[in-house]
C-alpha cells in the first residue's frame, strides 16, 4: 500500500488534508473551478476585476471556500468509506456511460486547468489595470 493509499484510508483529518492526502488538491481544483466561472460572471455583472471583488467581499469567498471544502470530506463521513474507495467509484468504469467524461482523472485536470485560468486572469488584470471582461 502506497503512502497515498495509506492516508486516503485514515479518518484523522490532519491525514485527509495532508499534502500527500486524497482532498487537497481535489478540494482546490472544486474551488478554482467554483472560484474562475462565480469571478467570471461577477465581473461581467459588477464590472469589478477579481482583485476587487475579493478585497470587497472577503467573507463571502472565505465563506465559500470553506463550504466546498467540506462538501469534499462530507460524503466520507455520512458514508463511513474511505474517500479512496469514493473517488475509485468516479473512475470511467464506475460511471454510466453517459458520465463517462466526468471522471476522477477529468476533474483533477479541469482543477488544475482552473487554478492556472484562475491565476492567469488576476494576473492579466493586475498587468492591464483593469477587469479583463
Amino acid at each position: 500500500m502506497s503512502r497515498t493509499q495509506k492516508v486516503a484510508s485514515t479518518s484523522a483529518p490532519a491525514d485527509i488534508m495532508a499534502f500527500a492526502g486524497p482532498v487537497p488538491e481535489r478540494t482546490n481544483g472544486r474551488i478554482a473551478m467554483i472560484g474562475f466561472v462565480a469571478a467570471v460572471a461577477a465581473e461581467l455583472a459588477t464590472k469589478q476585476s477579481v482583485t476587487d471583488q475579493l478585497l470587497k467581499h472577503p467573507v463571502s469567498v472565505l465563506f465559500s471556500m470553506a463550504l466546498f471544502s467540506a462538501a469534499s470530506v462530507i460524503p466520507k463521513y455520512a458514508s463511513g468509506t474511505s474517500l479512496q474507495e469514493i473517488t475509485d467509484a468516479a473512475s470511467r468504469e464506475g460511471l454510466p456511460e453517459y458520465l463517462r467524461f466526468f471522471n476522477k482523472t477529468h476533474e483533477i485536470w479541469l482543477g488544475r486547468v482552473a487554478m492556472v485560468g484562475f491565476a492567469g486572469l488576476i494576473g492579466v488584470e493586475t498587468f492591464l489595470g483593469r477587469p479583463f471582461f
